[in-house]
């Protein structure tokens, strides 16, 4: 039987690298999209957003249920054949690629707005494919133990931030309770359920589990945290920079940043917090990288999938310039990947679960299947 040579992860790993995966995006554009959408009601969003996703995240974890220890291009190969699981391998690898690309435009507009305005852009976007290559050279395991590191810094510099400007809260902010309106609401939260889309990458890492019976409950898990802090951060960026501000600054938690003051001799320490942009940004880029991989990997049967990473990583790097601007690369995340990533992230497990259950594949048979 084929498997890709990957090390095994815990359940608690995978609670950390998804909770990575989704609060990544707290430091570009998604609460700034909240509050353009949602108006003063962009925390009803979220709600409503994270309502529709549920039914999405449940199907992912039945279908993972009904195949345990399999990954999704494995099970679309029970389902489909070898056809349909090369099409399953690149549509989730296209997808994470497509993250990967968007992501480095982002981080690296950031780190030449705030801190490094004269060097250049590619330089930035050069270090952080660097920096991804190697993590994901490096493999799961590895990747793993550095976000099991670096995890309670990047939420110790989130919550920090939200302390240290608590006396700029204006809840007046936050009316009219409903915003842009119902209507508006539940129009945009359809798209907007792609808030969680990165928990798709369980599906792609499910057969290098420790403990296969314990990924609903660290899937759920990693799906509520993600929730309450998606709610407290974009609370305090409509309440602290009010709504007008809210819909126009790109970079949410750095401005949230700017504002604190600790005294005449401390000042500006925002730059501090450029520390936790870089890592959790590397990370994220990492495990788009591999995920993108991987996939591939288990597609077409390549034992070893770092021979993948170089091209992929060159792939990222020269298609990352093709939006002109970081304005221009936040819109195409908002409006693409954010409005239709849903459809991978909880279409893809709809589709192949209902296969399933129509040619009566998996629930523990699935051996005994291919036995026959």
């Amino acid at each position: 039987m084929f498997k890709v040579k990957e090390a095994n992860i815990g359940s608690r790993g995978l609670f950390i690298i998804l909770s990575i995966l989704l609060l990544t995006k707290l430091f570009l554009g998604t609460p700034r999209a909240m509050a353009m959408e949602g108006n003063s009601a962009a925390c009803l969003l979220i709600l409503a957003a994270t309502f529709v996703a549920a039914p999405g995240v449940f199907v992912l974890v039945k279908l993972l249920k009904r195949f345990p220890g399999q990954n999704l291009v494995q099970i679309a190969e029970i389902v489909w054949g070898r056809a349909g699981a090369i099409a399953v391998s690149l549509l989730v690898s296209t997808f994470f690629l497509l993250l990967a690309i968007l992501i480095v435009r982002e981080f690296a507009e950031t780190v030449l707005t705030t801190v490094l305005p004269r060097t250049p852009i590619s330089v930035i976007a050069f270090l952080y494919i660097v920096a991804m290559l190697v993590g994901a050279y490096n493999g799961l395991e590895v990747i793993t133990r550095t976000s099991t590191l670096l995890f309670p810094f990047i939420l110790a510099g989130i919550f920090s931030i939200l302390l240290l400007t608590v006396n700029f809260l204006d809840l007046n902010s936050l009316f009219p309770i409903l915003g842009s309106g119902p209507k508006t609401i539940a129009l945009h939260s359809l798209g907007r359920s792609s808030l969680y889309m990165e928990l798709l990458f369980a599906g792609l890492i499910a057969s290098n589990l420790d403990d296969p019976g314990k990924l609903p409950s660290t899937v759920w898990k990693a799906f509520f945290v993600s929730l309450i802090i998606f709610l407290v951060v974009e609370l305090f960026y409509i309440a602290v920079l009010r709504i007008g501000a809210a819909q126009r600054l790109y970079i949410p938690l750095f401005q949230l940043a700017r504002l604190i003051y600790l005294g005449r001799f401390v000042q500006r320490i925002e730059s501090i917090y450029i520390f936790i942009w870089f890592f959790i940004g590397g990370l994220k880029l990492t495990l788009a990288l591999y995920g993108a991989a991987i996939s591939l990997s288990w597609g077409f049967k390549i034992p070893i999938f770092q021979p993948l990473l170089f091209p992929l990583s060159m792939l990222i790097f020269a298609l990352s310039f093709i939006p002109p601007s970081m304005a221009v690369a936040i819109n195409l995340d908002s409006a693409i990947l954010r409005n239709y990533g849903a459809i991978v992230s909880w279409g893809l497990p709809f589709v192949l679960l209902s296969t399933a259950l129509i040619r009566k594949k998996g629930g523990g048979r699935t051996e005994k299947q291919k036995a026959g």
